[in-house]
């Protein structure tokens, strides 16, 4: 193929779709379920805001930062190219490798699982497994299908489905107002079929106050992969860190308006021990609907985590492929859609193929542990701007405000708040396994180093 017809990345993307990017990829159904478990740890309302707070906090920083790593590598796989230019070859494919082999695969057998579970309900259907596990492979198929037409059916997919998370987070808040209004207090709120917590459960210790930081954090988790499809996105090194900041506000707006909220509906001890909060949370003001309106908000919301997995990951392999580091195909693009068809197909594959030879329950726990070592290499890409700066590389427009402030906030945060995984039994064991994925990746990386050499 000639150099004039060689196919190239689009930059079809502007503000409003990468900014969806960042709420879509942060937002997915933590928000619905994790505050029970923060609440528990936190022991009181007050201080469980506060944790979300230092999260959103962190998170924050965080973004500050990823916004000057994506606007001084806005290319494809923006911060695992950052990683690449700032570290080396090695924490870049260990990156790629962790997300193909797991944290983004599972994440997409996981969240279609718990998507197409939840649209069961909507519909009224009693699913089996089996009926489960063909209803997610159908969405990951279909969102497969829509991203391989072109960025920005993906990335409209996802600016559509962003909305209507930050919509539904919006009207779970106008209900504790509207309970505020009426006049009704949380203990008026109908008992939740869920256990409550204990009172042991409600003293707060310093390890599980850490661990509700934890929690939080990992669920502002996300921001980040905007950086990836920085090669399709317009004025990059300015749109890129406007969405990025932006996108986290909106993110920390959203989440502690959720919690006011469940904590205005609800009885403090029915928040910590409810397995379906946003369903008990709705049924206060909301009983006959509260069921399928909370199936409907989950269903939605899972689909866009899934799909903004399918539009932002490929490219991830892509770049990592033009670099040598993966096989050559996936560093094609197709000639008329110019995305990377084999990048996305492969995801797609291997996803559907996981989902009915593991299944969520075998995904989840390495997914839980390979999600910690996903921050490691946040805290790798965050610390890797000192190493540019010192080395006087050129300043892209956008820098970090602050300096060194921020970076050091959340170097600290983060560093505190997987040190506090290892305070969970369940999630240090699962941290401990994402440790050993990573070093099998390693010994992938020098076979496959040894391999190219003699093949020379």
């Amino acid at each position: 193929m000639s150099e004039a017809t060689t196919p190239s990345l689009r930059r079809e993307l502007g503000g409003l779709h990468a900014t969806g990017i960042v709420l879509g990829a942060i937002i997915g159904v933590g928000i619905f379920l994790t505050p029970s478990k923060v609440a528990a740890q936190a022991g009181s309302a007050e201080l469980a805001l506060v944790l979300w707070a230092i999260g959103g906090l962190i998170a924050m920083a965080g973004a500050l930062c990823m916004a000057e790593v994506g606007a001084r590598y806005p290319t494809s796989g923006g911060e695992i190219m950052a990683l690449r230019h700032m570290i080396g070859k090695l924490p870049a494919f260990l990156y790629g490798w962790s997300l193909l082999t797991a944290i983004q695969t599972g994440v997409l057998v996981i969240i279609a699982l718990f998507g197409a579970q939840n649209l069961g309900v909507l519909l009224g259907q009693d699913w089996g497994p089996t009926e489960t596990a063909a209803a997610a492979s159908a969405a990951i198929a279909g969102l497969a299908v829509l991203n391989l037409m072109g960025v920005r059916y993906g990335a409209w997919a996802q600016t559509l489905t962003s909305i209507f998370k930050v919509v539904v987070l919006a009207a779970l808040t106008a209900l504790g107002v509207w309970a505020i209004f009426d006049g009704l207090t949380p203990a008026d709120a109908a008992p939740v079929t869920g256990e409550l917590a204990t009172e042991n459960q409600l003293r707060p210790t310093l390890t599980v106050f850490l661990a509700g930081i934890a929690a939080t954090l990992f669920s502002y988790g996300g921001f980040h992969q905007v950086t990836w499809v920085g090669g399709e996105v317009r004025d990059p090194q300015r749109t890129v860190p406007r969405a990025i900041v932006l996108g986290v506000l909106l993110v920390i707006a959203c989440y502690l308006a959720a919690n006011w909220a469940y904590f205005s509906l609800l009885p403090f001890e029915q928040v910590t021990g409810s397995k379906s909060l946003a369903a008990d949370a709705v049924g206060t003001r909301l009983p006959e609907a509260a069921r399928r309106l909370t199936a409907l908000a989950l269903c939605v919301s899972a689909f866009g985590i899934a799909n903004a997995q399918l539009l932002t990951t490929p490219r991830v392999y892509y770049s990592l492929a033009r670099e040598g580091l993966f096989p050559k195909l996936l560093g094609e693009l197709h000639h008329q859609s110019g995305v990377p068809r084999a990048a996305i197909l492969l995801q797609t594959v291997l996803a559907i193929s996981l989902l009915w030879i593991a299944g969520g329950d075998r995904m989840d726990q390495l997914v839980t542990g390979v999600v910690f070592v996903d921050w490691v290499f946040h805290i790798l890409a965050v610390g890797g701007l000192f190493l540019v700066r010192r080395r006087g590389e050129p300043a892209p427009e956008y820098r970090t405000p602050w300096w060194p402030l921020p970076p050091l906030i959340f170097l600290v945060g983060a560093i505190v708040g997987l040190g506090a995984t290892f305070l969970d039994p369940q999630v240090r064991q699962a941290s401990l396994l994402g440790v050993a994925w990573i070093l099998v990746g390693v010994a992938v990386y020098f076979a496959q180093a040894k391999f190219a050499r003699t093949t020379r």
